[in-house]
């Protein structure tokens, strides 16, 4: 089992390292800052080598290093290796920003996710999710993009899972979660974890995350309110709208994936072509992050299907269309895969949960 000396000191090695040249949104950092004061520590003081400072990360528009956040994480590591997962847990609700309220106020636990999904990026980039039917349930994945150094992602993993974990709790107003899944190996402080989730967990997974119970998605919110709900996405939408462009590879590709979908579902060679790449090195520098030209298309191919079949009237053929599959067919074959759905049946829950929301707030 590993030792959190060992790990806490290797974590900070590779955190002055990793995405230092990358200028990313502070939101992040804020976070993990406001973290810090919720278990006591003086984020100011671990701030200030870095040459920030709280008031600095809550200025809309602050970009900084992408290493903030994994500096911070490691720094606290370093006194107390099961910090991650305890900062995850005590963090009061609010202070995780927009996101907490843009999900809070969903309809249902499922809408809640749904949202976690699409608006991650309000607190973010270091993380995306996606939710994949299995035949326990449904698995909300993961995804560390581009994936960090083990002793990184180890951190990474255990402070987001613990707050979203404890978030989705609070929505359904009762535990839900049936089995937490890591891809690290169990380490020193693992009692930390058994006692922050108190439920199954697994280690060494083939990908992070946390699976639910399906019944479990339809539990209505303890924390829905319809009229803030429009609010708060439009706010969302304004903030995502705002970010620079993505820097990394995985965000140049599903850039590039957007503007080729007019001519059909592209292959790697014109994606590569219009990266100015060949084939094999697009390849390979996505190996190095861990990740497929497959993996990275077709999560930008849910991405734009489970908001086209949200928000527009379009019929499935016509989505199938947009988003460059020659037939419905294929489409629907591949939204199954991508979901354990259907576009009609995903799209007939969005609608639902939308007229719920107008039928409550004409009885209000």
């Amino acid at each position: 089992m590993p030792t959190g000396t060992g790990q806490a000191k290797r974590a900070t090695e590779a955190a002055i390292a990793f995405r230092a040249t990358e200028l990313v949104p502070s939101r992040n950092a804020a976070l993990v800052a406001a973290a810090y004061d919720a278990v006591g520590l003086d984020a100011e003081a671990a701030l200030r080598p870095l040459g920030l400072s709280r008031a600095q990360l809550r200025e809309p528009g602050t970009l900084v290093p992408a290493a903030t956040t994994y500096r911070l994480l490691a720094l606290a590591s370093e006194r107390d290796p099961s910090f991650p997962v305890r900062a995850g847990a005590v963090l009061p609700w609010g202070d995780a920003g927009l996101i907490d309220y843009v999900n809070g106020t969903r309809a249902t636990l499922g809408a809640a996710i749904e949202s976690l999904i699409r608006f991650v990026r309000v607190v973010g980039t270091n993380s995306r999710y996606a939710l994949d039917d299995e035949p326990r349930g449904a698995f909300l994945r993961a995804i560390y993009t581009p994936a960090p150094p083990p002793a990184l992602e180890r951190m990474l993993s255990e402070f987001t899972l613990s707050l979203v974990f404890g978030r989705l709790r609070d929505i359904a107003g009762r535990d839900v979660a049936s089995e937490v899944r890591f891809a690290h190996a169990a380490p020193a402080w693992e009692g930390a974890l058994r006692e922050r989730f108190g439920c199954k967990l697994v280690f060494e997974a083939p990908a992070a995350g946390i699976l639910f119970p399906r019944a479990s998605l339809a539990l209505r919110s303890q924390r829905a309110d319809s009229r803030l709900e429009e609010i708060v996405e439009r706010h969302a939408l304004d903030v995502l709208r705002a970010d620079p462009p993505g820097e990394t590879l995985a965000d140049h590709v599903a850039a590039a994936v957007r503007a080729a979908l007019p001519d059909g579902l592209p292959p790697m060679r014109r994606i590569a072509k219009a990266l100015a790449l060949s084939e094999r090195t697009l390849r390979r520098r996505l190996a190095e992050q861990r990740l497929t030209f497959e993996r990275v298309r077709d999560a930008e191919l849910e991405r734009l299907a489970r908001e086209l079949l949200r928000t527009r009237a379009s019929s499935i053929e016509e989505v199938a269309y947009l988003l460059g599959f020659s037939e419905a067919r294929a489409f629907q074959r591949a939204f199954k895969r991508w979901t354990g759905r259907t576009p009609g049946a995903f799209r007939a829950e969005a609608r639902g949960a939308t007229a719920g929301n107008r039928s409550r707030r004409l009885r209000e």
